[in-house]
């Protein structure tokens, strides 16, 4: 993070956005967007419904540079570039955009009325020092892929799942880490196969295992994080996840991010993204979903992190950027484009009970299992996300040091402390 800020600071980009313009009472706002297939259709649907509504704001789609969407907005937030009026970012990097001063809070454009309709985790998961930062447009969950004809042979019974059993049965059986592993050791010496796959050591994916176990990152405001990443929360949770991949019982992901070993039948469990929904329609063997497992002494949290949309503080169109970003959040039009799309992974942002996440039309292209498995992990969302103005430090850091654990370069101790003085570093950037 600090080199590109750095880079952002120190080069002339030529940026590509046109000036936004008004002719005959049009407005031109810009939105650089996630540039992926799916991402680009779901958000190009978005603007047309967008412009129906408000003929008077024209919006130019720009698919962002680098790998990342945030990647290509920080080089431009860096410079103040106002041309660019609507960014994208992976929750997390919001709240270090904010006190670096590149982006706008909504807190202004939205009224606590309209937000009241908004369902209370995604207000709390955007809101950092009294101000809401940013419109969340997809929330990353996971839950586990099951591979039953590989358990069958190891003589292994599996979880309660979506298609097997009913919605209760899953909410009420859900799984331990601690079965989830037995069972795949059972699995690697009946069949010499590997029994869970993990996509790589990512943050968003440990964060909520430590939570599960009490685990925080900071203080309340984000500024501290010794007395808390380097709990011993954090510490049980290395040790857990060092002890996992012993024996090769549990594996990475190769490459990253596929589901190629699983659909190969080279693995009893994979833990998936809820995008992949559709992976088991795929299988040759008896595939299905479970919910994402939490540990024996633990509470069943689920990973709630994702994409967001916020504004430049360098918009020279901040009305029109804050409606397009109002018509997202709380027009029926502005979320069905996402749903419809594949985009928001099958969770509501709006106040919305088990049977309407079931029965809304809104929701009605997705496999009645989707919606379900959604609906468990909308009631198991974490109570903070990760907030601090070192978030992006937080992701890099974890990220390396359960890499590290894992491959066994540090020790769990080592690991944690390393990735605790490396935030605390970052944050003296900020406290006075």
């Amino acid at each position: 993070m600090a080199i590109l800020v750095s880079a952002a600071l120190a080069l002339t980009v030529a940026c590509g956005g046109s000036e936004s313009q008004s002719e005959d009472g049009v407005t031109t706002i810009t939105f650089s967007g996630a540039s992926d297939e799916t991402f680009m259709a779901a958000q190009l649907d978005l603007i047309e419904r967008f412009e129906a509504a408000h003929p008077e704001i024209n919006v130019e789609f720009e698919p962002a540079a680098g790998v990342d969407a945030e990647e290509g907005a920080i080089l431009r937030l860096g410079q103040g570039d106002p041309s660019l009026d609507i960014v994208t970012t992976e929750v997390g990097y919001e709240y270090q955009w904010y006190t670096e001063g590149w982006i706008e809070p909504l807190t202004s454009y939205v009224t606590d009325e309209e937000l009241a309709q908004i369902d209370q985790h995604l207000v709390d998961n955007e809101t950092f020092d009294g101000e809401f930062l940013a419109v969340p447009v997809d929330n990353s969950t996971m839950y586990l892929a099951v591979n039953y004809d590989l358990l069958a042979e190891a003589g292994v019974e599996g979880p309660p799942s979506l298609q097997r059993n009913s919605f209760d049965e899953v909410v009420e059986g859900v799984w331990t880490w601690e079965q989830v592993v037995d069972a795949a050791a059972a699995v690697k010496e009946a069949t010499g196969k590997t029994g869970l796959l993990i996509p790589n050591d990512e943050t968003w994916i440990l964060a909520p295992f430590g939570q599960q176990l009490g685990g925080e990152t900071t203080n309340e405001d984000g500024l501290e994080v010794e007395g808390y990443l380097d709990g011993d929360q954090w510490v049980e949770l290395a040790t857990r996840y060092q002890s996992w991949f012993e024996d090769g019982v549990a594996d990475i992901t190769n490459p990253e991010w596929t589901t190629d070993q699983f659909l190969a039948g080279e693995s009893a469990f994979q833990l998936a993204h809820i995008g992949d929904f559709d992976m088991c329609a795929s299988a040759s063997f008896e595939c299905d979903a479970a919910a994402q497992p939490h540990f024996a002494d633990g509470v069943p949290a689920v990973q709630s992190n994702g994409i967001a949309l916020a504004m430049n503080a360098a918009s020279e169109h901040k009305d029109e950027a804050a409606a397009f970003l109002k018509f997202i959040l709380l027009d029926p039009e502005g979320q069905s484009a996402l749903v419809d799309g594949n985009y928001f992974a099958a969770i509501p942002w709006q106040q919305a009970s088990l049977d309407a996440i079931t029965t809304d039309p809104a929701y009605a292209e997705f496999p009645l299992s989707v919606k379900r498995l959604g609906a468990y992990q909308f009631q198991n969302w974490p109570s903070r996300a990760i907030k601090t103005p070192a978030a992006a430090t937080v992701f890099t850091v974890m990220s390396d040091a359960f890499l590290d654990v894992r491959v066994g370069a540090m020790s769990p101790e080592e690991a944690v402390g390393t990735m605790t003085e490396r935030v605390e570093r970052d944050l003296e950037a900020y406290r006075g």
